[in-house]
């Protein structure tokens, strides 16, 4: 949990930042243990917020009022949530049945992922057995359209196929 990052602050729209009672910007971060240690500052009500996330965990955009009584400590926990990754594997099939027909090959066919908002994320190739496929972090979650773009050599692009999924269980590859 290294790395998150807390800013301290004056008003509960984050709109002024407090300083220290040395004068300096009221700012922790985290070590890895996920403690960020103390600030001395004057007593008040103040609101903490999270301005950077840990790496692989979503921000948490929660204020947190705490109340500072003079010469005492005040303690702000805050959790956050793991990103989830995951990936997708595809298939690439011959009309006539799974295999290649004759000299053929299902090498080469080229699948695009498309993310919820229209994006073109990825793109993955098959190898000689038809198959491709992401690594299994290689998407974040959400929901997915993953469509054929380029057939392999002898073959036409299936432009009617696509196939919707979703990413919700980390490290899971979705088949």
């Amino acid at each position: 949990l290294a790395g998150a990052e807390f800013r301290v602050y004056e008003d509960a729209s984050c709109g002024t930042q407090a300083t220290t009672a040395d004068g300096s910007a009221a700012v922790f971060t985290t070590a890895a243990d996920g403690t960020a240690g103390t600030l001395e500052m004057k007593a008040g009500t103040y609101y903490v917020k999270e301005t950077k996330a840990p790496d692989n965990f979503k921000l948490n955009g929660t204020v947190q009022a705490v109340t500072v009584e003079s010469s005492a400590e005040a303690v702000v926990t805050v959790k956050d949530t793991p990103i989830i990754y995951g990936g997708v594997k595809v298939k690439k099939t011959d009309g006539q049945g799974t295999t290649a027909q004759g000299d053929a090959s299902l090498a080469g066919a080229v699948f695009t992922i498309t993310d919820a908002s229209g994006n073109d994320v990825k793109t993955i190739t098959t190898g000689a057995d038809g198959t491709a496929s992401t690594g299994s972090t290689d998407l974040v979650e959400g929901s997915y359209t993953v469509r054929e773009t380029k057939a392999p050599a002898g073959y036409l692009v299936n432009s009617t196929w696509k196939q919707s999924f979703t990413i919700s269980e980390h490290g899971t590859v979705i088949t």
